[in-house]
């Protein structure tokens, strides 16, 4: 009787989806608090463990015993000489240590790295010895593990507050959390970030799976109000912003944004809560920015050591008075990130059958540096349509807590637009705001289809079976090319 009254609360009308008590009461009768059930958690451990095994491979290019190789990049042990300073109890690091990316003040040289994966790395300094820039790839594998079952959890409450079973397939719906899991890394531009194990890549995975994990936890939060999802919902931010401040934004705004519409509800207990962790995670990062810096956000260009060697960074600094952001410099990321067509890949008879070139950026009116970069709608096809459902929905039923998180991502994502530079990796900052919104519009897609002749179902899982080998070719290739 208890699941015929919650999937009632849960039909897809107007009324019920825009009010948050409706879908509070929902989520509590439908057990939120073990939201993952045993088949869900067994396909989703199925889903990420292949993930994770993708990203290993990949990453240690198909000789896994090598994952604490001895490193091969000049940015793989950024984080590490980090945590040793964090030992000595100073965030400052040795001159020289960390070449161009170097930041050398008044005070001492610094990095400009969020400090989380640096944090990671003490126990491993404390107990182990030799393993300096060896963890970069096992530190980004524990980031696609976070990455899986977040990604799992936020689809799974989509499809309770839908009241979504995937077409009607009933039992056969669990199966797809392996592939809800593995999405994100394996068929989305994160897998990119296995091409090179360096400083760059893992603070992206971190800020990506911090992210992800706090809005996840914000989410557990609004419909449970219970002490350990605070607990967890301040953990996922304050990992996120000290990550990578970009991405990690998302959980900040969306937990202000909870805050304000509580206030307004005058739930003032509860919106004092959302305040207060949202501004632990901002505090964290900036008192550690200030004490390297002193600015709260960002950092200098004029003291980074690439800053003397590289003319266009000279130039962007000028234009962007010192920042590398600016609003204008948004036309042509938007025009670079979310192109629709294949302007960088072209056909090859080698694995993994695709080569890349960069395509004319066009005349810029701004300085900027450019590498090679594909497209949202490219190198995560799937997600990219799915998340397109999930914009319609979100707007018009999506409720306060959706309609927080999407905004929250959309928000976040203007701090990558407005940088002066365009790269792949960069796209990854993207993965957050497309899983957020894919997570419904995958169940609203199953359920149209399920409602459709047999020949069109199979037309269209074809189809995507065909969009998801192209997002996963396209990776590797890329990740590939980029080792020449």
């Amino acid at each position: 009787m208890t699941e015929q009254m919650a999937e009632q609360m849960t039909e897809p009308t107007a009324d019920a989806m825009a009010e948050p008590m409706a879908e509070q009461m929902a989520e509590q009768m439908k057990g939120d608090g073990r939201l993952l059930d045993p088949l869900v958690r067994r396909w989703t451990a199925i889903g990420v463990a292949v993930a994770v095994a993708g990203f290993w491979m990949l990453g240690t290019l198909g000789r896994p015993w090598r994952i604490l190789a001895v490193p091969n990049a000049a940015t793989q042990n950024f984080f590490d000489i980090q945590a040793n300073s964090l030992l000595h109890g100073r965030l400052n690091v040795p001159r020289g240590s960390l070449g161009v990316e170097e930041f050398i003040t008044p005070r001492g040289s610094y990095m400009y790295f969020g400090i989380f994966p640096a944090v990671l790395r003490v126990p491993f300094r404390v107990l182990f010895h030799g393993l300096d820039g060896r963890l970069t790839l096992l530190s980004c594998l524990a980031a696609v593990v976070v990455i899986g079952v977040a990604t799992a959890r936020l689809t799974r409450r989509a499809q309770r507050q839908l009241g979504r079973t995937g077409g009607g397939a009933g039992p056969l719906s669990y199966r797809w959390y392996a592939l809800i899991a593995a999405a994100p890394t394996l068929f989305s531009p994160f897998l990119y970030l296995a091409s090179r194990s360096m400083v760059y890549h893992e603070a992206i995975a971190w800020g990506c799976a911090g992210a992800l994990w706090g809005v996840d936890a914000a989410q557990q939060w609004w419909f449970g109000r219970r002490h350990r999802d605070v607990l967890f919902m301040a953990l996922g931010a304050i990992v996120a912003i000290n990550s990578r401040p970009s991405v990690g934004l998302i959980p900040v705004l969306m937990l202000v944004m909870f805050a304000g519409l509580l206030a307004l509800r005058r739930a003032w207990r509860p919106a004092f809560v959302a305040f207060v962790v949202a501004a632990a995670a901002v505090v964290t990062y900036s008192a550690v920015n200030f004490s390297r810096f002193r600015l709260l956000w960002g950092a200098p260009a004029r003291y980074q050591q690439s800053y003397q060697i590289l003319p266009e960074l000279r130039a962007a600094a000028a234009f962007t008075d010192d920042s590398l952001f600016s609003l204008r410099y948004i036309p042509t990321t938007v025009a670079r990130y979310f192109d629709p067509l294949p302007r960088f890949m072209q056909p090859t008879r080698l694995f993994p059958f695709v080569e890349f070139v960069d395509p004319p950026t066009g005349a810029a009116s701004t300085p900027m540096h450019f590498w090679h970069s594909g497209s949202i709608f490219t190198s995560a096809p799937v997600l990219a349509m799915l998340a397109l459902v999930g914009v319609v929905w979100v707007v018009r039923r999506g409720g306060a807590v959706w309609r927080a998180a999407a905004a929250a991502a959309g928000l976040a994502a203007l701090t990558t637009l407005g940088f002066w530079a365009v790269w792949h990796r960069y796209l990854v900052d993207f993965v957050p705001l497309v899983v957020i919104l894919a997570a419904p519009g995958l169940w609203l897609v199953l359920d149209a289809l399920g409602r459709r002749p047999r020949w069109i179902r199979l037309a269209s899982a074809a189809v995507v079976a065909g969009l998801l080998a192209v997002a996963l070719l396209g990776q590797v290739g890329l990740s590939l090319w980029s080792r020449l």
